[in-house]
């Protein structure tokens, strides 16, 4: 009987460390290409749950990779379409990757880049419903964005675009073109889990760097700059999976739906507004509600929305001499005025001055 000597024994101990980090690598890489080679019909299987839905799903070639610290799913001429949603939309792009944790698959990471286009249409007649085609062109644009997953729901979504450029083509009105330097968009479930089935909501962000809207009309070209567009909406007792439903998010407003805004801001070089409060619609789907602006450099603000057209230059005089008058009687330290924006009635009041009307809001 052969009796291990303390030398064997050494010659083990050194060996034994080396041998069992092979072993785990050599049975994680199995584990890795294994899975990798499931990814194909994981990606297929999805498209089939989407396409059951009523989407349309199409790439030309899928390729794998990542190894070792990640799957990484590369779709190539991705295209993604919803004939039967109302704004009957497709996006297209040039390459759309999907990435995933080896081991971490309730979270996910998806990148675009390059040529990229959305087709939407509207309605050009509220009453024939005649169709209307847009056409958004981008390009230079990096696209990335995250997805959470609890209990197989989507929990939250995280988009990031940077050096956006497009062109929007199409329809009645002028061609436009938008340049922005960074949006980011933020989407997560406001309530837990254990509270959604009674009280559920989602918290969305949206944050817009840089951006500038240029209009080639028969007027000549008027460009639109604004250095920061941002606010954070709360809507009540609704989830993801309904929120891009027109026909649902019609009946939440009719049914009492409020979206609360906190954290607005819209700023322009050396001035801008503040805001947050609460919105919904009346009894004739007309928007409801009271938002406390507070207010930077208020005449340059009015001659700006005069000028894009959003007030009448009548209204926009007046409210200027409103505020004016405001600012020297209630101006803060800031230097900021503070006055309600309320929606009422079918119209919009700056203060005591109404300033605008409003229509019936129609998702469908």
């Amino acid at each position: 009987m052969h009796k291990v000597t303390s030398t064997e024994s050494y010659k083990w101990g050194i060996y034994a460390p080396s041998i069992l980090l092979l072993t785990a690598a050599l049975v994680y890489s199995i584990y890795w290409f294994v899975s990798a080679n499931n990814i194909d019909d994981e990606v297929a299987a999805w498209v089939v749950r989407q396409e059951a839905e009523g989407y349309e799903i199409s790439y030309s070639d899928i390729e794998v990779g990542g190894f070792p610290y990640r799957f990484e799913a590369r779709l190539k001429d991705f295209a993604i379409a919803a004939p039967y949603h109302p704004y009957d939309w497709i996006w297209t792009s040039d390459e759309l990757n999907i990435i995933t944790l080896a081991y971490r698959f309730d979270r996910f990471i998806f990148e675009s880049y390059g040529q990229q286009r959305i087709v939407y249409q509207e309605a050009l007649d509220a009453q024939a419903r005649a169709p209307v085609q847009y056409f958004v062109d981008g390009q230079g644009t990096a696209l990335r964005g995250s997805a959470s997953l609890k209990d197989g729901l989507i929990d939250n979504v995280s988009i990031d675009l940077q050096g956006l450029e497009a062109t929007r083509t199409g329809g009645p009105g002028p061609a436009q073109d938008l340049k922005t330097d960074r949006v980011q968009l933020h989407l997560r479930q406001s309530q837990s889990l254990e509270q959604r089935e009674t009280d559920f909501g989602l918290d969305l962000f949206v944050r817009a760097e840089n951006t500038r809207l240029t209009s080639q009309g028969l007027d000549g070209q008027s460009t639109e700059t604004l250095t920061l567009l941002q606010g954070k909406f709360t809507l009540d007792a609704i989830d993801a999976e309904t929120l891009l439903e027109a026909e649902y998010i019609d009946r939440w407003f009719r049914d009492g739906g409020k979206v609360t805004l906190s954290d607005m801001a819209v700023a322009w070089d050396d001035y801008g507004i503040q805001g947050e409060g609460k919105m919904g619609v009346d009894t004739r789907s007309r928007p409801k509600g009271k938002i406390d602006l507070q207010i930077f450099g208020h005449s340059q603000i009015i001659n700006r929305l005069v000028s894009a057209g959003v007030i009448e230059r009548e209204a926009g005089q007046m409210v200027n001499g409103a505020l004016t008058l405001l600012a020297l009687t209630g101006q803060n330290d800031q230097g900021s005025i503070n006055v309600p924006l309320e929606f009422k009635n079918g119209g919009i009041f700056l203060g005591p001055a109404r300033i605008a009307d409003t229509s019936p809001i129609r998702f469908n």
